[in-house]
């Protein structure tokens, strides 16, 4: 057995926030000054982290417009702030949308508007007086603002915290009115909250017709931050419907569908019709739709069950057939694979043939024995093809029928036959698979993830991380720190895990999710302390061997090998 301690992380289970920045929209680029008089022509770029349906999670945008800062925050109204509710529609994760004035440039550039308002003739909605000469000011010595609300406008107060938000101009000025009041702050890569001080980040002043633009930034949906700060900057050129701002990673929380694919009914003869039907769930959500592939074309998409498609007027030959679900936060999964023959229309029978399972001779590099038997009963065999995937390895075409696959190297393989008989009708048998392995085993590995896991603060030699029990907004809980495991075959691979102190964190309490090399371990705390934790990654290859042999030694079959990952909670 190989062991390895790789890092020590203490984990502080104590009462703490989570420091992620609420996912929703986040801002892209600002146009503040347009030349000549700004009502309506002025508007915020937004971006969106996540699916969001405006009809049951309403939100708000907030434009400020050069006056002083009162108490009430984004809600002092009149001429200071103004706000445009979105009450209706919907965006999806990555889509690049728009909001503000009713003669905004990206309408005629076939742009999606959440909202739009003749800023000149109309008030904002909840708060805000229209203003001909714009309701966004043009920042100077009095910075001004853009924010982004998850709640409608007349539920916004003075505390409540944005989603996001920026602030531009050469100086705070008037903007700033005390310690502990004033414009409140969101969690995000320019702020850390509370309230706008004099010291507060502030984007470059615009000048007339320049947009304010984020020109860098990476989000990570998994985590809700941004692992790159936005980098921003003024421009003349506007950039309609696209954003510099990368999403990374997969929206934190949503469980990825399930589907499984029934075997095809093929009735008839060429051309002949193909029943396909799928069953489809999702554990934290919705099923969006239900596609149907042959290969890589798409065949159909449903969108409502029962998942049922007929496919008709369907040449003979073989067909791969899959069924890919969508889930309503985007994750997908795809079925695995349904091989189908359809037979000439010429009443010639199809013929018959089964592939044995395959022998494997040895380790990389490996010799697999390939034997299939078939038969015809109005002819002959004219031959047996066997394939990797989709790879021919061989065609054999007089019995035994028999190939010997050489040299193959360390991996899994599908391996199917198909014969072909003297009316060419063909036949291909289902998939086997055949896992080869290394010469030696070598041992899986375990590392920390320090780049995607930005919530961990790590040294060469320990770390620490905050984990708070029974709070589902922490990361480490709800999100899971990022680990990357490599192995020969990484779907075998079992994980356990032991704990120092099972009243702070019960040896079971653990999971490990994701497929892969990628995947997240989360525990769920049960008491307030300090607990060595150690997650252990088996591979599958045989039984245990003890701590004194090592990889390499001669005589030693069938072993396994064990990777450790350390932390220390509290």
């Amino acid at each position: 057995m190989k062991k390895k301690l790789l890092f020590l992380i203490a984990i502080g289970l104590v009462a703490a926030n989570s420091f992620a920045q609420t996912k929703g929209l986040i801002i892209s680029e600002v146009l503040t000054n347009p030349n000549g008089a700004d009502s309506p022509l002025e508007y915020v770029e937004l971006v969106a982290t996540t699916t969001i349906n405006f009809a049951t999670t309403p939100y708000t945008i907030v434009f400020t417009d050069n006056g002083t800062a009162t108490s009430n925050g984004w809600k002092a109204g009149s001429s200071v702030t103004y706000a445009f509710l979105i009450n209706s529609g919907s965006v999806t994760e990555g889509q690049v949308v728009y909001v503000g004035g009713s003669s905004m440039a990206p309408l005629s550039q076939g742009s999606v508007a959440l909202k739009t308002k003749n800023t000149g003739t109309t008030a904002g909605d909840s708060f805000g007086s229209k203003n001909s000469d714009g309701v966004l000011g043009n920042g100077g010595d009095n910075a001004d603002g853009v924010a982004v609300f998850n709640v409608a406008a007349s539920s916004i107060s003075s505390s409540t915290v944005p989603v996001d938000a920026v602030f531009f101009g050469d100086g705070i000025g008037s903007a700033f009115k005390s310690s502990g009041s004033g414009y409140q702050l969101p969690v995000n890569d320019k702020y850390s909250g509370g309230k706008l001080q004099t010291s507060s980040y502030l984007a470059p002043d615009p000048g007339s017709d320049q947009l304010i633009k984020a020109t860098a930034g990476v989000y990570n949906t998994s985590t809700n931050t941004f692992t790159t700060s936005r980098t921003w900057s003024t421009t003349t050129i506007p950039s309609y419907n696209t954003t510099s701002i990368t999403l990374a990673g997969t929206p934190a929380g949503n469980s990825t569908p399930t589907i499984s694919l029934a075997t095809p009914t093929v009735s008839g003869n060429a051309p002949a019709t193909v029943s396909l039907s799928a069953n489809a769930a999702d554990s934290d959500g919705t099923i969006s739709k239900v596609e149907f592939f042959n290969g890589s074309t798409l065949l159909a998409s449903v969108t409502t069950a029962p998942y049922n498609f007929s496919w008709t007027n369907v040449a003979a030959g073989s067909y791969s057939i899959t069924a890919k679900a969508t889930d309503n936060g985007s994750a997908t999964a795809t079925s695995s694979v349904q091989v189908i023959t359809v037979n000439s229309g010429s009443g010639n029978a199809a013929p018959t043939v089964t592939l044995a399972t395959p022998v494997v001779s040895g380790n990389a590099p490996a010799t697999v024995s390939l034997s299939a038997t078939s038969s015809d009963s109005d002819g002959t065999i004219s031959k047996v093809e066997f394939f990797n995937g989709a790879a021919l390895l061989a065609s054999v075409t007089a019995t035994p029928y028999n190939y010997s696959w050489t040299n193959v190297a360390a991996g899994s393989y599908s391996v199917t036959a198909k014969a072909t008989d003297n009316g060419g009708a063909v036949t291909t048998t289902s998939v086997k698979t055949v896992t080869v392995n290394s010469a030696v085993n070598v041992a899986p590995t375990l590392v920390f993830n320090t780049t995607a896991s930005k919530f961990v603060s790590l040294s060469s030699t320990s770390a620490k991380v905050g984990c708070v029990m029974n709070n589902n907004t922490d990361p480490f809980i709800v999100s899971g720190l990022d680990i990357t495991v490599t192995d020969d075959n990484l779907s075998t691979l079992t994980f356990s895990m032991t704990s120092s102190k099972t009243s702070v964190v019960p040896n079971a309490n653990f999971t490990v999710t994701g497929t892969g090399s990628a995947r997240k371990f989360k525990i769920n705390p049960t008491g307030v302390g300090y607990s060595t934790l150690t997650l252990k990654v088996t591979d599958s290859q045989g039984g245990k061997i003890d701590n004194s042999k090592r990889s390499g030694v001669s005589g030693i079959g069938n072993c396994f090998f064990e990777r450790y990952l350390s932390y220390r909670c509290c």
